[in-house]
C-alpha cells in the first residue's frame, strides 16, 4: 500500500515535470507573440471571446506553459473551434481569489492544465493561419444551428450542453436552480450520459446482430465494441473535455471486460477504472467530478449490489437517488457548504426525462440536422418541449422554501464521522449497530463554526479583486461592510465570494449592510448579497443604489454583543468629491478596534480629522480608497496609530495599487501591512489575549499555488 501511493506521487511529479512548463515572473505583462490553435469551442463574452489557446510554439527567446486561457476583447472577429492564430498576447501567472468556501480558480487552472491567463491585444499582428480540422468544424456548426434554432428558448443553453458539452450558455440563474434541486450534474456530460449512450448502443447493437448477424461472432462482443465506438463518438462530440475522458476511461473498462470475455466483479471494475483514469489523468483528483462521480458508482454498488430481495426497476430506481442522496451528503457540504432537500424527489422525475427522452431527441435531431434539416428540427423542438415542461417543475421546486436546506457547515472531524455513518446506514438488513449511522450522523445536522464571545469582534477583509468587502461579525450579529464589485453575468462579488463566505461561517442572515459610497468596486455586489440575505443598508447616498436605502450620517452609534459600533463620516460635506463622502466605521470591541474609512482621499481624510481626530485610534485600520497616492496622509495615520493595516486591492491591477510610497509610509508608521492580492482573505480576531491575525494563503503549499504562501509584511528600521 505505502509503495503504491509512493509511486502515484512519483507518476504525479513526472507528469508535472514533463508537460507543465511554469509562466516565468519576468514575462507578467510584456507583450509576447505566440502561435497556437483555439482548444474547443470559444465562449461568447459580454465584450468579445474567451478561449483556450494550445501554444505550438512562443515567437521568441522564451518558454510558455502549452495551455494558456485567453479572453479578445473589442473585436469583431469571429472565432471557430481549432483555429490556428498567431497572436499578440499580454499573460500573467495564473492567480484567483483565496476565501473561505470560495472557488479555487488557482487549483481549477490546474487540474485543466493551464499554465497561464491573459488577453489578446488588438492589432494587425494578429493573423489566422488556418481552420479548425474537420471534428472542430463539425461541432462549430453544430453548435451554431442549436443557437439559430433555440435562440428564443429558455432552455437553448441545457440542450447544447447535453448535445456538444458547451455549459456557456447556461446563466448563472439556471445554474443556481440546478444546485438547488441537486440536478446540476445532468447538464454535464459525464458517466451519466456515456453510460447511457454506450447501453443503448449496446442494446440496440445486440438485438441487430442477433437477428441478422454473422453467427459466429459473438453478439456481446460485436455489441461492446459497437457500444465503445458509440461513446468515443459521443465524447468527441463533447470536444473529449477532461471529465468526458474520465467517464469513457469508466465505460472502457467495462465494456472491455466484455470484449474480452472477462468476468470481473463490480468493485474490481471501479478499482481498475480508478487506477486507469488517475495513470491517463494524475490531475484528476484535483476535480470535485472525480470524487463525486466514483464515490456515487461505489457507494451504488455497496448500497444496492448483492442483496437478497432484488427491487424493482421503479422501487430500485428510486433508492438508488436516496442512496445517493444520503451517501454523497459529506461531499456536497465539503464542497458547496449546503445540502439540498429536494435532490432525490427533483432527479426521481429529471433523471428519466432527460435520460430516456431528451438526451436521445437531442442526439438524433443534432444529427439529422447535418443531413435532413427540417426532421433534425422536428426533433430537437419536441426534446425542446420536454425539456421546458422539466424545467418549468425544477424552477417550482427551487422556488418553494419548504424543499431549501440553508447553509451547512462542515468541520473536518464531522467527516470523520459521517463517513463510516454512511457505510452503518447502507449496510445490508441485519448488520449489528446499523442504528449506530443515524447517531453518527447528528453532527452534521447540528454542528456550527465558531463564532465570536460577547464583546470579541472578528473582521475578515474578502479577497474580490480590485475591490472592497468586509464582514464584521460579533456573537450574535453580522456586518457587511462594502459588497465588492460586479465584474460581470459569470461573475459577481456578492454572489460567489461574500454568500459563500457566510454560509461557510454559518450565517444565515445579515443584520446591516454598509456600502460606504456608490463606485461599482464596493457596491457592485449587492444585488448578489441582497437576493440570499435581504438586509437593511445604509450608504453615504442612497441615490445611486437600485434598492432602497438610508443615508450614512456621522454620529449614529450602536452597540451588539457589548461591541460598540459608530458612524464618524460623512457629516455636511459640501462639494467634496464622491470618495471622500465615504461612510466611515469604526467598531469598538474590548480588546481593540476596527477602522473603515472607504475610499476617502487626503481631503476627507483631513474633514475627518478636523471633526473626530480623537476617535481615530484603533488597532486596525483598512488602507483608505486601496493604497492610493491620493490616500493617507501621515496626519491620518498618525492619528489613527494602526497596529495593523490591511489592504484590498487586485492582484496586478490596472491603478497600480497600493501605490509604492504608500507602502513606505505604512512601514514608517511601525504599523504591520496585509495585502488580500497576496495573502487572500485575511481575518482580524480581537480576543481578550489580543488580535489573532491569519489569512487564506497561509500555510498554504499546494503544488498549483504559484505564489508561495505570503507573509504579512512587518515594517523593518529606516
Amino acid at each position: 500500500m505505502g509503495a503504491s501511493v509512493i509511486l502515484g506521487f512519483l507518476w504525479v511529479a513526472l507528469m508535472g515535470f514533463l508537460f507543465f512548463t511554469p509562466f516565468p515572473p519576468s514575462l507578467e505583462g510584456k507583450d509576447l507573440f505566440v502561435e497556437g490553435e483555439i482548444e474547443g469551442l470559444p465562449v461568447r463574452v459580454e465584450r468579445g471571446w474567451r478561449f483556450n489557446f494550445l501554444v505550438s510554439r512562443p515567437l521568441g527567446n522564451f518558454e510558455l506553459p502549452s495551455k494558456l486561457r485567453l479572453s479578445w476583447y473589442n473585436t469583431k472577429t469571429k472565432l471557430q473551434a481549432g483555429e490556428s492564430w498567431r497572436l499578440q498576447v499580454r499573460l500573467k501567472r495564473p492567480h484567483g481569489f483565496r476565501n473561505p468556501g470560495g472557488f479555487d480558480y488557482e487549483r481549477w487552472l490546474y487540474a485543466h492544465r493551464i499554465g497561464a491567463t491573459g488577453y489578446v491585444r488588438n492589432s494587425g499582428h494578429n493573423q489566422k493561419l488556418q481552420p479548425g480540422g474537420p471534428l472542430d468544424q463539425w461541432r462549430q456548426t453544430l453548435a451554431d444551428r442549436l443557437d439559430a434554432l433555440l435562440q428564443d428558448s429558455p432552455v437553448q443553453g441545457l440542450i447544447k450542453a447535453l448535445v456538444v458539452g458547451d455549459k456557456s450558455s447556461i446563466s448563472r440563474a439556471q445554474w443556481q436552480i440546478l444546485r438547488t434541486t441537486g440536478t446540476a450534474h445532468l447538464m454535464a456530460i459525464s458517466g451519466l450520459h456515456i453510460s447511457l449512450i454506450a447501453g443503448m448502443a449496446y442494446g440496440l447493437s445486440r438485438r441487430i446482430w442477433l437477428r441478422w448477424g454473422y453467427i459466429g461472432m459473438p453478439a456481446d462482443r460485436i455489441a461492446a465494441i459497437s457500444a465503445m465506438m458509440t461513446a468515443t463518438l459521443y465524447s468527441a462530440l463533447a470536444g473529449f473535455s477532461i471529465p468526458t475522458q474520465r467517464a469513457l476511461i469508466m465505460v472502457g473498462v467495462a465494456l472491455a471486460a466484455l470484449v474480452l470475455r472477462r468476468t470481473l466483479h463490480p468493485f474490481h471494475a471501479v478499482f481498475i477504472a480508478l487506477f486507469a483514469v488517475c495513470v491517463y489523468d494524475p490531475w484528476a483528483p484535483l476535480s470535485m467530478g472525480f470524487w463525486l462521480s466514483f464515490s456515487a458508482v461505489f457507494l451504488i454498488l455497496y448500497g444496492l449490489v448483492g442483496r437478497l430481495r432484488r427491487p424493482g426497476l421503479v422501487t430500485g430506481f428510486i433508492q438508488v437517488q436516496w442512496v445517493l442522496w444520503l451517501a454523497l451528503m459529506p461531499l456536497v457540504l465539503i464542497f458547496f457548504s449546503q445540502v439540498s432537500w429536494s435532490a432525490p424527489i427533483a432527479n426521481s422525475i429529471a433523471v428519466p426525462v432527460v435520460a430516456i427522452i431528451v438526451l436521445p431527441l437531442s442526439l438524433l435531431g443534432s444529427a439529422l440536422m447535418l443531413w435532413f434539416p427540417l426532421l433534425g428540427q422536428k426533433f430537437l423542438q419536441v426534446a425542446d418541449w420536454v425539456l421546458s415542461r422539466l424545467w418549468h417543475w425544477l424552477v417550482w421546486i427551487s422556488d418553494s422554501s419548504q424543499f431549501n436546506w440553508p447553509g451547512i457547515f462542515s468541520e473536518t472531524w464531522v467527516m470523520i464521522f459521517a463517513v463510516p455513518a454512511i457505510l452503518l446506514l447502507l449496510a445490508p438488513r441485519g448488520m449489528p449497530g446499523r442504528w449506530l449511522g443515524g447517531v453518527m450522523m447528528l453532527p452534521l445536522l447540528g454542528i456550527s463554526p465558531s463564532h465570536p464571545a460577547p464583546g470579541e469582534a472578528w473582521l475578515t477583509l474578502l479577497d474580490v479583486g480590485q475591490g472592497l468587502a468586509a464582514v464584521i461579525q460579533t456573537r450574535n450579529h453580522v456586518l457587511l461592510y462594502d459588497a465588492g464589485p460586479h465584474y460581470s453575468e459569470r461573475l459577481d462579488a456578492g454572489r460567489d465570494i461574500i454568500i459563500p463566505y457566510l454560509r461557510r461561517q454559518g450565517r444565515t442572515h445579515l443584520d446591516l449592510v454598509i456600502i460606504s459610497h456608490g463606485d461599482n468596486d464596493h457596491r457592485g455586489g449587492l444585488a448578489g448579497v441582497m437576493a440570499h440575505f435581504p438586509s437593511e443598508i445604509i450608504t453615504s447616498d442612497p441615490s445611486v443604489l437600485k434598492t432602497p436605502a438610508k443615508p450614512c450620517q456621522a454620529g449614529r452609534k450602536w452597540r451588539w454583543d457589548g461591541v460598540q459600533f459608530s458612524i464618524l463620516w460623512p457629516k455636511e460635506s459640501g462639494q467634496l468629491s464622491e470618495n471622500n463622502r465615504s461612510c466611515v466605521l469604526k467598531v469598538t470591541a474590548a480588546k481593540g478596534s476596527f477602522l473603515l474609512p472607504g475610499d476617502l482621499e487626503s481631503s476627507g481624510e483631513n474633514a475627518l480629522l478636523s471633526t473626530a481626530k480623537d476617535q481615530l485610534n484603533a488597532t486596525v485600520l483598512i488602507a483608505p480608497h486601496h493604497g492610493s497616492i491620493t490616500s493617507s496622509t501621515p496626519e491620518f495615520l498618525q492619528a489613527v496609530h494602526p497596529h495593523w493595516i490591511l489592504i484590498s486591492s487586485g492582484y496586478r491591477n490596472r491603478f497600480g495599487f497600493p501605490h509604492p510610497n504608500i507602502i513606505k509610509r505604512y512601514r514608517k508608521s511601525g504599523a504591520k501591512i496585509c495585502n488580500t492580492a497576496f495573502s487572500g482573505a485575511i481575518t482580524v480576531q480581537l480576543k481578550p489575549n489580543g488580535q489573532v491575525v491569519t489569512h487564506a494563503r497561509a500555510h498554504d503549499f499546494s503544488s498549483w499555488r504559484i505564489h508561495p504562501p505570503e507573509k504579512c509584511q512587518i515594517p523593518t528600521s529606516g
